[in-house]
């Protein structure tokens, strides 16, 4: 699967930008959606939690708001990856049928199309820290190891996922139900820290959505480098090598058939 994406590195990038075309294909409002759906996010959570909880309280001396943001950039991506991925094969069954197509790198094309995305939404999140709190320092740069390592987290993540929804639907319809549950459940909102209960705690060291998100909100507001956290990222590089092997395993068995499932 490694040598099928380095050799096919330029057509990976190059289905990249037309599966992102496609996105806003129609749309006559085009790239501005890119910016609308996350600030429509943004606005409900931040009215739901600052004006009508009145729970949003400064943190580190910065606008809970802008706290928020931070959390919920990487969880743009993630959930784009776990609620689009599954459907990935079938899109583009047209290419599965193809005898000589590397199939494997169709869903790393899409996760990267939803990654273009992020980098954008990140850059301009930076902008807003540098205008609105003048922060600009070293830090913002941890943000680049945390980007990269997401992305082929969850890419690795999302092939698994758009394996197995080749053959059965059903994995669809259960990542769309415990997709809001994975959110509530993250460090998104609240911080580990804030909970008594020790198996929490223990738990959000193995959950990669909470692990990015704190790494966001560390180059944002906490002033912490990713090699500052030895033992989480360990865990979460322990974790990838095993969901790569899961991943090797799983495509072994099913890359052959997926087009009789499809």
């Amino acid at each position: 699967m490694i040598k099928e994406h380095m050799l096919n590195i330029k057509k990976i990038f190059k289905l990249s930008f037309i599966d992102l075309k496609k996105i806003y294909k129609g749309a006559a409002l085009g790239w501005f959606w890119i910016i609308a759906k996350p600030a429509v996010t943004i606005f409900m959570y931040w009215f739901l939690f600052e004006i009508g909880m009145k729970v949003g309280k400064p943190i580190n001396n910065i606008p809970y708001v802008l706290w928020l943001i931070t959390g919920l950039l990487p969880w743009f991506y993630i959930s784009d990856i776990i609620s689009t991925l599954p459907g990935s094969y079938r899109k583009y069954s047209y290419l599965v049928n193809k005898v000589k197509f590397p199939v494997s790198i169709i869903p790393t094309f899409m996760s990267l199309s939803r990654f273009l995305v992020n980098i954008v939404l990140t850059i301009i999140v930076i902008f807003m820290y540098i205008l609105i709190l003048k922060r600009y320092d070293i830090y913002y740069m941890t943000l680049i190891f945390y980007m990269i390592f997401m992305f082929l987290f969850q890419t690795v993540v999302g092939s698994i996922i758009a394996l197995v929804s080749s053959v059965s639907k059903d994995i669809g319809s259960l990542i769309k139900t415990i997709q809001t549950p994975l959110l509530f459940l993250s460090t998104i909102f609240w911080s580990v820290d804030s909970v008594n209960i020790k198996l929490i705690k223990n738990m959000q060291i193995f959950n990669p959505i909470s692990y990015f998100a704190n790494g966001y909100k560390d180059a944002f507001v906490y002033k912490i480098h990713f090699y500052d956290k030895p033992k989480e990222f360990i865990i979460m590089f322990i974790l990838f090598i095993l969901i790569m092997y899961l991943n090797k395993f799983l495509y072994k068995k099913i890359s052959k058939s997926m087009p009789d499932y499809l």
